[in-house]
């Protein structure tokens, strides 16, 4: 089995193809700054799709026009995303510091959870998706598209390929 400082490093590694990291002490680090800012990033997508429901005119229940109605599917679609996407960077942070062993970092509950669902978007261009819904809906689509990114490299250094995962849920 793979150890937690070598899958770093070799993650780090793949990384550092696009970033120029030149050592395996900074491949760590690397890391680290990796999953931060996936974090930070979730964080803030969290903070800003609060503030647009808290602002946005809710219709009630059975009044909603189909625009209002698309607006609240995707509203509900990033909050599944961000919520994912937390629990994930999360448990990759927790790991990295060696808070939680491999088996708990990896194990069936800790990776993503809804990425068939989270992976679909609206189309760009829908007619009637407030600008701003839109913006969030793109960027932690971005976001969790990354996250998977990460996800599967890891599992793939430790041996488990998407089948594995599939079968797992």
């Amino acid at each position: 089995m793979i150890r937690r400082r070598q899958w770093v490093t070799a993650m780090a590694r793949i990384l550092a193809f696009e970033t120029g990291a030149p050592t395996d002490d900074d491949a760590a680090s690397l890391f680290e700054l990796v999953t931060e800012r996936f974090r930070n990033e979730a964080f803030s997508l969290l903070s800003e799709c609060r503030a647009y429901l808290e602002e946005a005119d809710l219709p009630r229940i059975g009044d909603a026009t189909d625009d209002q109605l698309l607006a609240s599917r995707e509203a509900h679609r990033v909050a599944v995303r961000l919520k994912d996407l937390m629990t994930r960077t999360l448990s990759l942070h927790a790991w990295s510091c060696g808070k939680i062993s491999t088996n708990e970092a990896f194990g069936q509950h800790q990776r993503l959870q809804f990425r068939d669902y989270c992976l679909e978007s609206a189309e760009p261009s829908a007619p009637g998706l407030p600008e701003r819904m839109l913006h969030l809906c793109e960027d932690s689509l971005a976001l969790y598209e990354r996250t998977c990114n990460l996800e599967d490299t890891l599992l793939d250094l430790h041996g488990l390929s998407k089948k594995d995962q599939t079968e797992a849920a």
